[in-house]
């Protein structure tokens, strides 16, 4: 990392002070760290046997070729908002392997259907929308 001084500094030569210093220490990584760019901190680590991977900001994960190859984010075409992106299943089962088969469901979408498995009449149901407690 260039930064040899680090490895004979007491504030940081056992775990103990390490925890003991760790917001001085947070600091001095990221002020290097920020000194280049992702990839080649991603070869540094690596070619050194550190396990790591660069983390990825919410909005740029949709474009992200290993969160699409293992389908960590899938898309769906909406009735209302067009085509929408949502995380996928992070798990692959073979037995039970989970998918997302549909688009978010609308507000109230299927608000009468869970009424109706929990008892509710229909009757019920209309008084429920009528006084604007459900939609």
């Amino acid at each position: 990392m260039g930064r040899e001084t680090l490895a004979g500094d007491a504030r940081f030569g056992t775990p103990e002070a390490r925890k003991a210093h760790d917001e001085q220490l947070a600091a001095i990584l990221q002020d290097i760290f920020a000194g280049q760019p992702v990839a080649y901190w991603q070869r540094v680590l690596d070619d050194a046997g550190v396990p790591c991977s660069p983390q990825v900001a919410y909005p740029d994960m949709a474009s992200e070729p290993h969160f699409m190859a293992n389908e960590l984010i899938v898309t769906h075409e909406h009735p209302v908002y067009g085509r929408v992106a949502e995380p996928g299943c992070p798990a692959h089962f073979s037995d039970t392997p989970g998918t997302n088969w549909r688009p978010p469901l609308l507000l109230g979408e299927y608000t009468d259907e869970v009424l109706t498995d929990l008892g509710y009449a229909k009757e019920k149901i209309d008084a429920l929308r009528t006084g604007k407690v459900i939609k």
